[in-house]
């Protein structure tokens, strides 16, 4: 890829067709995500413009990746949605804000992520958007009020509900309904639902365009305002970034479909979102660091990986791969990735058990866990079975294991009980043992008369 070309990150905010009307001589690539800037910018082009980005599917596009880009004398515009957020973080280093939604951040009239943020179909659909963004009914919704259609109150009232709404589910029509159950003016609602096909305003289309526009300008640019240092962070960056030439035509957001089948599944969303997290976390610490994953670690994760899974043999394990997508290389890089987090949990383990009361709170669930657990010691204290053995109630270990497994979790029981009991944080089989054997005799339990 010849230097002077220029590379535009787009989505939901505007078409590449649309956008190369404006600006032609551009390769059209989808939203932004961590490592994309670095990428592009490796092929010296001319400038990068930013409009869409990625923020929780795939990691989010890196501030020191900008700067990289900046440093090696590469014009970065950002404008409309996530290009206007990192322009109003960077544009004192040199990055070109372009828009009203940059200034309103930059000026701190607005200052959520969730301003721009849209629920949107895949690539494969064009990235359609399926919600509408705040600033985008904030402008519509004062559009109406100039043109007489709703008032003060009304409006105010109309940019409440959609602010109160999660972004996926916030929309004009949504934002209405939510008006009038505070009391909106239901007339008023009304004028506003009828002028809304024609008055709608798309405030991130209008800042894209803009941004477009001056980038065909080819306006003069400021060399960088900063001197660029080279972090570690940086380098695992890079490290994780290798040069690929396929990424000056196309650069992927990631598995849609298989996002979309987890997104379906609430619970799951949020464990493996927050696992996720855990790696991204685990990867940065041990790179600030300089930590090295030895054989020696390397092995142990490996050993432990597979005792959990029950992959003791090489056919289950060559099984297991293919039914993954992962070659022999991709293990190992996976491996070391767990010797990571295990590490990082390791290191933190006492200050993250402090917080599980915080992390129960969160979900809703300390109280109910605090009341089965008080109702569980009081019972087995009144009864006298505080040091009950197996023996004493003609029960063998491995049926009072089959019966926690199969019964409790639904689940066969596992070849290495000790491997699993260490994995869910008892000390060791014998604490996991007296704390199923407490759960047994009130789970069993005679059920009381009245």
């Amino acid at each position: 890829m010849s230097s002077g070309h220029t590379y535009v990150f787009v989505g939901p905010t505007i078409r590449p067709a649309e956008a190369r009307a404006i600006l032609p001589d551009a390769t059209y690539l989808p939203p932004v995500a961590q490592g994309d800037v670095y990428r592009a910018a490796r092929h010296r082009p001319h400038a990068i413009g930013i409009i869409d980005g990625f923020f929780d599917q795939v990691p989010a596009v890196w501030h020191k990746e900008i700067l990289s880009a900046l440093d090696d004398g590469i014009a970065v515009f950002g404008a409309a949605s996530m290009g206007a957020l990192r322009a109003a973080e960077l544009d004192a280093f040199g990055m070109i804000g372009v828009g009203a939604i940059y200034a309103s951040y930059r000026d701190g009239v607005i200052e959520d992520d969730d301003e721009v943020a849209i629920a949107h179909a895949t690539a494969e659909e064009g990235f359609r958007e399926l919600s509408d963004a705040m600033v985008n009914i904030r402008a519509t919704a004062r559009a109406a009020e100039r043109a007489g259609v709703i008032g003060p109150t009304t409006r105010t009232l109309i940019e409440e509900a959609a602010k109160a709404l999660f972004y996926p589910e916030r929309t004009c029509m949504a934002a209405m309904a939510g008006a009038e159950a505070m009391g909106a003016e239901r007339l008023e609602l009304q004028a506003f639902r009828a002028w809304l096909p024609g008055g709608k305003i798309n405030a991130k289309r209008e800042d894209a365009v803009q941004m477009l526009t001056e980038m065909h300008a080819n306006l003069p640019r400021e060399p960088p305002r900063f001197r660029f240092e080279h972090t570690v962070f940086f380098a695992g960056l890079v490290d994780s970034a290798p040069w690929d030439d396929s990424v000056a035509t196309e650069l992927k957001p990631g598995h849609s479909g298989v996002l979309d089948e987890v997104r379906l599944q609430p619970d799951l969303w949020h464990q493996t979102v927050h696992g996720a997290t855990l790696r991204v976390m685990a990867e940065r610490d041990a790179d600030a660091r300089g930590l090295i994953v030895s054989n020696e670690a390397l092995v142990d994760a490996t050993v432990r990986f597979r005792r959990e899974r029950d992959l003791h043999d090489s056919p289950d394990l060559v099984a297991w791969l293919n039914g993954n997508d992962l070659d022999g290389k991709a293990f190992i890089e996976l491996m070391e990735n767990q010797a990571r987090l295990g590490w990082l949990l390791r290191a933190h383990e006492e200050q993250a058990l402090a917080r599980v009361p915080d992390e129960l709170r969160a979900s809703g669930r300390l109280a109910v866990m605090a009341v089965r657990a008080q109702d569980k010691a009081r019972w087995i204290d009144q009864q006298g079975l505080a040091m009950v053995s197996l023996e004493d109630l003609g029960l063998r270990e491995a049926d009072l294991f089959a019966w926690y497994f199969g019964h409790c979790l639904g689940r066969a029981l596992p070849s290495d009980v000790c491997a699993y009991a260490q994995a869910v944080g008892f000390a060791d089989v014998e604490a996991f043992r007296r704390a199923v054997t407490r759960e047994y005799l009130f789970a069993t339990r005679e059920p009381r008369a009245e």
